[in-house]
């Protein structure tokens, strides 16, 4: 396999820094408002569907919720004469863009599409040197790295450029997280235990602030006192360890401690609190209605346990002296084929009975 094959299947070291702070927030942008959102809608809604009476209380219209909430959505990017466009409309899916933002750069580029109706959110990471031709008019080729958009264009532009990607793949909704609110959410849920796979020792003094590592290995709770050094781990100091599978393990590692971190941020001694962290520090254009109605269809399945993680495939390669992500359009097609796959749906024997044999089984 050749070189550039295999860094096709390597995920760039800066995209996962923060993580862990924009999947929760754009998870509990779904399901952490539901406690607050229940008192505002009634029975009907919660059940997953919205009634209309007539004056008389006749039922007069019945619609699926999610239904409702598509046809209550425009989307800040959407490519009507893309070749996916069909199947992107196939399922009722409303999808965000999640931002990790640090020094207005966009360390952390995630597009999060929840499947209303399957119950499922899955996870496209864009790696923040993905390259993208922005033009002539941009002289520093640092200026086609799609993290460089954000600051210059601001954030719809940068949700069209997503799509664009993405064959056109909708984009409802934005949502832009900071560093900290990652800390401010484990200091609600008090830590997670997780495996550390060998004693995590580095040491930076260079950086600002001065960054220093020190988790020892074996079981330890990661919480607010060292969660931002737990995720920035990369390498060791000369003589300690780094991942032996290189950022494939490293990312396997964070994704084992977010579906944790949700866990325990959807159990209801944590929801409102963490709803509220999330809601006062995420900026985002997704309205506190519509967020509540989102959150009150997610009630009806959705757990930490239904959510997959992709990232944008494509290989390492430099241009102009420049390290890039370049994408590989043909495995883009495969991915966007299986996350909009159709639902495989089980089924036993006695569900495959027809009405007539059933009948002459009675």
């Amino acid at each position: 396999m050749s070189e550039k094959k295999k860094a096709k299947f390597i995920i760039q070291r800066k995209t996962l820094i923060n993580f862990c702070c924009v999947f929760v927030a754009a998870t509990l942008i779904f399901t952490g408002v539901r406690i607050w959102g229940y008192n505002f809608f009634n029975s009907n809604v919660f059940n997953g569907s919205t009634t209309k009476v007539d004056d008389e209380g006749n039922v007069i219209e019945e619609e699926n919720l999610a239904v409702s909430l598509l046809k209550d959505m425009t989307p800040i990017a959407l490519d009507e004469g893309s070749s996916f466009y069909e199947k992107f409309q196939s399922q009722k899916r409303v999808n965000v863009l999640c931002l990790g933002v640090n020094d207005n750069m966009t360390d952390t580029i995630m597009l999060a599409s929840y499947d209303m109706e399957n119950q499922r959110v899955d996870i496209i990471s864009i790696p923040r040197d993905t390259y993208y031709y922005r033009g002539a008019g941009f002289n520093s080729y640092a200026h086609h790295k799609i993290n460089a958009i954000y600051s210059a264009q601001g954030v719809v532009k940068l949700a069209e450029v997503v799509s664009e990607i993405l064959y056109g793949m909708p984009i409802h909704y934005y949502a832009i997280a900071e560093y900290s609110d990652v800390k401010a959410i484990m200091g609600v849920i008090g830590g997670v235990e997780m495996e550390i796979p060998f004693h995590m020792k580095y040491d930076d003094p260079t950086s600002k602030p001065p960054l220093h590592i020190d988790i020892p290995e074996g079981t330890q709770i990661i919480d607010s006192s060292n969660v931002m050094e737990f995720l920035r781990f990369r390498k060791g100091n000369y003589g300690y360890s780094g991942y032996p599978g290189g950022d494939i393990q490293r990312q396997e590692t964070q994704q084992a401690f977010v579906k944790k971190v949700m866990k325990e941020c959807l159990k209801a001694g944590n929801l409102t609190a963490v709803a509220k962290v999330v809601l006062e520090n995420v900026e985002s254009d997704l309205t506190y209605g519509m967020a509540a109605k989102l959150a009150l269809n997610a009630m009806k399945g959705l757990s930490a346990d239904n959510i997959h993680s992709y990232t944008l495939p494509g290989y390492a390669d430099m241009i102009q002296e420049l390290s890039f992500w370049v994408p590989y359009e043909s495995q883009i097609q495969d991915m966007l084929n299986e996350v909009y796959a159709e639902p495989v749906v089980e089924t036993t024997t006695d569900a495959a009975i027809t009405t007539s044999e059933a009948a002459v089984k009675q």
